[in-house]
Order: C-alpha cells, then structure tokens, then sequence
C-alpha cells in the first residue's frame, strides 16, 4: 500500500510541475487489446461465452503531453488508466483488473505517423472469480505490481485525434490466493489498439 501510495503522489507532483511549463497538453485514451494467458472462459447473461485473458481487454486513462524540441518531434506523455477484462453472469461475476501508470517518449516521424516507447507500471493487479452453481469459484488472486515495457505506432488522423497499436511486454507474479501467500507467474503481453484524444 505505501508504494502504491508513493507512485500515485510522484505522479500526480509530476504532474503538477508539468502542467506549469508552456509547451503541456492533456489527452484521454480509449483501448482494446487482447494477448496474454488465459484465465477462464465464462458465459455472460446473455448467453456468449468470452475468454478472460492476462493481457485484455479494456482501457481507459488520461494524462499529459510534455512537447520538447524546437521542431516538437518529441514528446513525451505520462498517464494513470483503468485496465481490466471482466464478464457479468447471472451467477456472478470474474474479473481481472489492473491500474497502469505509464511514462512514454515519442518521435514523430513525419506529419501523420509518430513512435514510441516506454514504461508501464500495473498497480494492484487482480484476479477475481466468483461465480455460484456447480461449475462456480470463489477466488480471490492478488499479484505484486508489475513493471513492463511498451511500444506505440500512432497516426494522426486530425489535429486532436490518432488511432494506434500498442504492444506490451509485461508478467504479473502472484502474491496471494484467497488471502494466503503463493508463487506463480502469469503472461500480460498484449496488443492493443488505441484512440487518443489530445486536447490542447
């Protein structure tokens, strides 16, 4: 809890000092991504069944952009989000969630395309299954927070709006079962695509 804590605070200080300088904007992004190991397969109230997965499958977050350089071929943005995958059943619900801070830098390689690349920190990621009937689970998993990397290609198809693909590399290692300590690992590598709103 006291790093989480921490990480949150130096973020958010980050954040404040940015927001002073003069070449800062703001922006939200929207994902889905899908990759990872398989966690279990569900039915959904209506009757579709779906796949709960380490790396998927929505996202949403915000942040700033800090531009640099003379020509603004640099940038560099820093973000907090929701990430999760979760399906509603009429016994119950599963999910897997997750909280990414996120530090990326950018070049623009021509008037329309830029890439980047970074780090992304997952704070408290969980796993949770509770569903009733005979096929049901009562499972309550917690994994250490997770440091990966991540890579972006994005077009920019106004002024304010770029799509993208998004690739992250990133394992979250179990820390508890039902409250008791244990040990294992978990693919989170995904490929997501993504809608960015920048808002100047």
């Amino acid at each position: 809890m006291k790093k989480i804590l921490f990480a949150v605070i130096l973020f958010f200080t980050i954040w404040g000092n940015a927001m002073s300088a003069a070449a800062v904007q703001s922006y939200l992004t929207l994902g889905l991504t899908g990759g990872g190991d398989k966690l279990g397969s569900f039915s959904s109230s209506d009757g579709v069944t779906k796949d709960i997965q380490a790396g998927g499958n929505f996202y949403f977050g915000g942040g700033i952009i800090i531009k640099s350089g003379e020509d603004d071929k640099f940038e560099t943005a820093l973000g907090i989000g929701y990430f999760g995958d979760r399906v509603s059943a009429s016994n119950g619900n599963v999910a897997f969630t997750r909280f990414p801070l996120e530090a990326v830098g950018y070049y623009r390689i021509s008037e329309k395309v830029q890439l980047g690349g970074g780090l992304t920190y997952h704070l408290t990621p969980e796993y949770d299954c509770h569903l009733s009937g005979s096929s049901g689970c009562s499972l309550d998993v917690e994994f250490e927070n997770a440091l990966g990397f991540t890579f972006r290609g994005e077009y920019y198809i106004s002024d304010s709006a770029l799509i993208g693909l998004n690739y992250t590399n990133i394992n979250y290692n179990v820390k508890s079962v039902n409250g008791y300590s244990a040990s294992g690992s978990i693919d989170g590598n995904h490929l997501g695509l993504m809608l960015k709103l920048r808002f100047y």
